[in-house]
């Protein structure tokens, strides 16, 4: 019972420091101490893997499948599939656990598996869906965002050896209370490091990022059959967002908050968010769809004095919910990821802006466009599918990790969640309008 106890409380730890990461942050730091010290006594049984894998992911997986099932528009034994194709992921991870106890000896050669399995969930997980990519917000180091002093070092060594310090930290503790001298040297190294780094971040100087006069208006603009109407609704929606925030220049819209393909070809519609029309000298960066000679895109718009100045086509394309939407999401078809290079936009003098769409954030590990000091990321996000708030709140933290580890100011702009992240970790939030389900009806 001991040993259930030891792998329940660990995968409890490690849940908790993402369900409520400004209360359990600190859970990263001792989550994995009880299996260490567990492979010190004996090895794991396959119903301890499953157990602490389905407790640990079931806080990832759970908040996923709750959004999607609800869209599904296939049959009952459609559904059923797909959650048994998510079991069978649980069934695999639960696997290299076992394997994992059972066929590796020694202390560092587990530290070192430990430490593969977690850069597999983030760069490889995901294999099964017909893509080499993983899931970003497994990684332990997530939480740790809400005190970002502990990732100054992220930059520099990098998400894989920041996991490793992690990983080392809790073991070399196992060890050194069981009596390990090495150990013990081992895990004083470790917490000087972690001095180090809060040190280090709070002697630095900061440099907020400069960019004034943005407005975000998280809505979604129903999809409807003149384009026409939803211009109208577009121009009535930038006016109320303009009366509250009469000091704006750049208004922000998420990602896919018009539900129809938008404008090209449309001039007449177009014109009617012109800066007459409008009230004021106003940039829109408004996310939507369109057609592209037959291909769907998920797109970002740069609409100036009724023109559309530019466009910028995702390059990233997540499954069943976009690659496969054809065939799980009846409404929907495919999204067609873009081969164009990604756009720097100089939306006003001294102000660049590069567009990422949601899962290019999530999904890249590096940026893919050449940066420059005087560039900003803004990332248009879809956070309303998720119904579980701190799933949401879990993609904004994300938004913040990749600030930090890009070493790029962002702009996260969801439904829910809406900020500028600093490359320091620090962040404002922005006031972002509420405009009423009526607004912009005639």
């Amino acid at each position: 019972m001991i040993h259930y106890s030891l792998i329940l409380g660990s995968a409890l730890l490690y849940g908790s420091a993402f369900i409520a990461p400004a209360y359990c942050w600190w859970a990263v730091f001792v989550f994995a101490v009880p299996l260490f010290y567990l492979y010190l006594r004996r090895l794991m049984t396959v119903s301890e893997a499953g157990l602490w894998v389905l407790t640990a992911f079931m806080v990832h997986f759970y908040p996923t499948l709750e959004g999607i099932i609800p869209l599904l528009e296939v049959s009952l034994a459609s559904k059923v599939l797909l959650i048994i194709a998510f079991l069978n992921i649980f069934a695999i991870y639960t696997l290299f656990f076992f394997l994992v106890h059972s066929f590796f000896n020694g202390f560092i050669s587990i530290i070192f598996i430990y430490w593969l399995f977690f850069i597999w969930l983030e760069h490889g997980s995901f294999c099964f869906l017909g893509r080499l990519e993983g899931y970003m917000f497994c990684n332990p180091l997530l939480p740790l965002v809400e005190y970002p002093g502990f990732l100054y070092y992220l930059p520099k060594i990098g998400s894989p050896g920041l996991l490793l310090m992690l990983l080392v930290t809790q073991a070399s503790f196992v060890y050194a209370v069981l009596g390990g001298t090495w150990w013990r040297l081992c895990f004083m190294s470790c917490i000087i490091f972690w001095l180090l780094s809060l040190l280090a971040f709070n002697l630095e100087l900061k440099k907020d990022t400069d960019i004034q006069g943005i407005a975000i208006a998280p809505h979604k603009i129903a999809a409807h059959d003149s384009i026409t109407y939803t211009a109208h609704q577009l121009r009535d929606y930038c006016k109320i967002v303009l009366k509250k925030f009469p000091q704006a220049q750049l208004i922000l819209f998420p990602e896919s908050a018009c539900q129809c393909p938008l404008f090209l070809g449309e001039k007449d519609c177009v014109a009617l968010l012109a800066d007459c029309y409008i009230g004021k000298s106003v940039t829109l960066l408004i996310g939507g769809f369109r057609w592209d000679q037959g291909a769907y895109r998920n797109t970002v718009y740069w609409i100036q004095d009724g023109k559309v100045i530019d466009i910028f086509d995702k390059r990233h394309a997540m499954a069943v919910t976009e690659r496969r939407a054809s065939k799980y999401l009846k409404k929907f078809p495919d999204i067609v990821p873009s081969g164009a290079a990604r756009p720097v936009w100089h939306i006003r003098e001294n102000v660049a802006i590069v567009p990422y769409i949601c899962s290019e954030l999530f999904f890249n590990h590096a940026p893919d466009h050449r940066a420059h000091d005087s560039e900003i990321i803004v990332a248009f996000c879809n956070d309303g599918w998720v119904k579980r708030d701190y799933m949401r709140y879990i993609m904004a933290l994300g938004a913040r990790f990749k600030a930090i580890q890009w070493h790029i100011p962002l702009v996260y702009v969801a439904y829910y969640y809406q900020m500028l992240c600093e490359t320091t970790g620090e962040f404002t939030s922005y006031q972002a309008l509420r405009v009423p389900e009526d607004a912009g009806k005639d």
